[in-house]
């Protein structure tokens, strides 16, 4: 299950916090936090960069861990991690800021710009922001572009995998998340600006702002404090596999610390890098053509989280991951960054933000029955996924297997409502019946059903 897990706010005035909704002092928030940083360091997290923020005031910003094991060198507030996909925002503001100046149109074709194959169909800039463009994702291309993975590749070599490929769907038909669209934007910026995307990133953005540990990656360049990336393999850690700087591009990048993405998010809802017109079209979610309503922006991701309105985006690259989300309700900002892809930088901030706002879930590890396990036990099979999952019943517990992945206990919640020991977000509901003919997974936002093979 591991390899599953996948409203506006005025820009101009930092959010307060709400009378209905209550934060942690400074002092316990803190205090919070350590408990949660030791038990993430206990599990899988090698090194982390955490930051919190009340009211754009940044109220703790630290390192926890280890940034490299092999010299075993500390993690400190200064350490600089991979942020993967939190680039997108950096990358949107700065199309905004040159849609400011009159250079881009969101409605402008990207014919306008460069010169990719859209197989007669109009592809426009606000396509690209928002995931609606259907062109391929080169990052899903499976075999084809993890052999190319380690490779400094020019934008032709890159555009090249997946330019002459069908389109996913017409373009502002469906929402699709796409890296190829925000290293199309990364191209378009250096062709309307004459610059490279590292320059206009830190000419627009990091040198006017200060943020001083937030820089374009290199594997090149030295870079001190750098975190390694790790990964699990076979339940040991070990380095992450390489990849080329120029892979990610716009769409993903960048190096920070959660210090600095505090400080990145209160300057841009604060109006210092774009206006408070082009911040609302930044947390503004498209509408497809028929009317209905995505959760994204240009860049930035809207949704709830524990009954609250979050403003929010994450971030995948290898070795790292990372969470970075705004609360606009009650003022509070988060930040994770993690440097083992065996700890979710995600459930980290999630955990966070649950605590200082008071609203901790209640979890329950009830025992199974035997006539439970009997009744639940069995192999099932989903239509949507590759994947199949083992329920066993042992020693009044139930544990679940999928498909070429370790073992996890589930916990249960009550009768045929479980949820996973690995991420306590994850539910595993059995549908009635003896033995139960179906169980319903959610996880990472969707819900998928699988149908039983066999008996356990």
């Amino acid at each position: 299950m591991r390899s599953l897990a996948i409203a506006a706010v005025t820009a101009l005035v930092l959010a307060t916090a709400s009378a209905a909704v209550e934060r942690l002092s400074p002092e316990e928030a803190r205090a919070r936090i350590q408990t949660l940083v030791e038990e993430a360091l206990a599990g899988r997290a090698v090194g982390l960069s955490v930051a919190l923020a009340y009211d754009g005031n940044i109220l703790l910003e630290e390192g926890y861990g280890t940034i490299e094991v092999e010299h075993d060198v500390a993690t400190n507030a200064e350490s600089i991690f991979r942020i993967g996909s939190i680039t997108k925002q950096f990358t949107a503001a700065l199309v905004m800021k040159q849609v400011e100046s009159g250079k881009i149109g969101l409605d402008d074709p990207i014919s306008k710009f460069v010169d990719y194959p859209t197989q007669g169909k109009e592809v426009t800039v606000r396509h690209l922001l928002t995931h609606t463009s259907g062109i391929k994702s080169y990052t899903g291309l499976g075999a084809e572009w993890i052999k190319t993975v380690p490779l400094e590749m020019t934008h032709e070599e890159l555009l090249g995998l997946v330019d002459d490929l069908p389109f996913d769907f017409d373009p502002g038909t469906k929402y699709r998340y796409n890296n190829t669209g925000y290293y199309l934007l990364g191209v378009i910026l250096e062709e309307v600006s004459g610059k490279s995307f590292a320059e206009l990133l830190a000419e627009e953005i990091t040198d006017p702002l200060e943020l001083t540990r937030t820089r374009y990656g290199s594997n090149g360049d030295i870079i001190r404090n750098r975190a390694q990336g790790y990964e699990f393999r076979n339940g040991e850690l070990a380095n992450d596999d390489l990849i080329g700087m120029s892979q990610p591009g716009a769409a993903g990048a960048m190096l920070s610390t959660a210090g600095d993405l505090l400080r990145w998010q209160r300057a841009l809802r604060a109006g210092q890098v774009v206006s408070a017109k082009s911040y609302e079209q930044m947390i503004t979610p498209y509408t497809l053509s028929d009317g209905e309503s995505t959760d994204y922006g240009f860049g930035l991701s809207m949704d709830e989280a524990d009954g609250l309105r979050r403003v929010q985006h994450g971030g995948g690259i290898n070795g790292f991951n990372s969470m970075l989300a705004h609360f606009p309700d009650t003022g509070v900002g988060v930040a994770v960054i993690s440097n083992s892809n065996g700890f979710r930088a995600s459930n980290l901030a999630r955990d966070i933000a649950r605590a200082v706002h008071d609203r901790e879930v209640e979890i329950s590890d009830l025992p199974v029955p035997p006539a439970e396990q009997k009744r639940l036990g069995g192999t099932y099979a989903f239509d949507e996924l590759p994947m199949e999952i083992t329920i066993v019943g042992r020693d009044d517990q139930l544990f679940a297997q999928p498909t070429g992945q370790a073992e996890d206990r589930l916990l249960r919640q009550a009768e045929g409502r479980y949820r996973a020991s690995f991420d306590k977000e994850v539910k595993v509901d059995f549908a009635e019946g003896s033995p139960s003919p179906t169980l319903t997974l959610q996880q990472g936002g969707g819900t998928y059903v699988a149908k039983r093979k066999s008996d356990g």
